[in-house]
């Protein structure tokens, strides 16, 4: 979807002159992650079809989202994306760190964004304090791409009350799509924002 709306005018046009479809993809997109995560995350084949809903509408929402940036900063953050994820689940796979580590850096990171967004960010409206959470953003989702991965990699184990059974291949498959996607959100923000789109 998003090699359609960067290769074709008329769709990138759609996509910035219609915010009400993206609109309405988010919506779509947060109902069926509910219904996937509440109700019908084991439930074959309404998991597969809410799937299928999802990765749709967030797939509309992803490609809208690239509309307003130049082709080539897209395609840098979608490698950067690729290189990065990559890297990550094969560290996922070998690391011997324990999994409290991840999840106390992604908390203290969390916590540095936040005063980083609402001071930096939004009240002064600093360019460097917008890159710098960016950054972090990425930092966080990473974390969050491990911590996920290693969840699913090491089936039936509880990290921190939470775990993955073999029937969540669902909700894990869509943990780690969001993971995914926020990197390439958060490395666009950067490119975008540093460099000029």
């Amino acid at each position: 979807m998003i090699a359609a709306v960067q290769l074709h005018g008329d769709l990138r046009m759609f996509c910035l002159r219609n915010p009400g479809v993206h609109l309405l993809c988010t919506v779509i997109a947060i109902v069926a992650m509910c219904a996937i995560i509440c109700c019908y995350g084991r439930s074959h084949p309404t998991n597969l079809i809410l799937c299928g809903v999802f990765t749709l509408a967030e797939g509309y929402c992803v490609a809208g989202f690239t509309a307003p940036y130049d082709r080539d900063l897209v395609v840098t953050a979608g490698l950067a994306t690729a290189l990065i994820s990559i890297s990550l689940t094969i560290y996922a796979f070998y690391t011997k760190t324990d999994f409290e580590v991840f999840m106390a850096l992604a908390f203290v990171i969390y916590l540095a964004m936040l005063p980083m967004l609402l001071f930096g960010g939004l009240v002064m409206g600093m360019k460097g304090a917008y890159i710098g959470y960016c950054a972090l953003g990425v930092m966080l989702y990473s974390i969050f791409l491990i911590i996920d991965t290693k969840m699913i990699i090491d089936t039936n184990k509880s990290f921190g009350g939470y775990e993955v059974s073999y029937d969540d291949y669902v909700i894990a498959a869509m943990q780690l799509y969001l993971d995914i996607i926020m990197i390439f959100f958060y490395i666009l923000s950067i490119l975008g924002a540093s460099g000029g789109d």
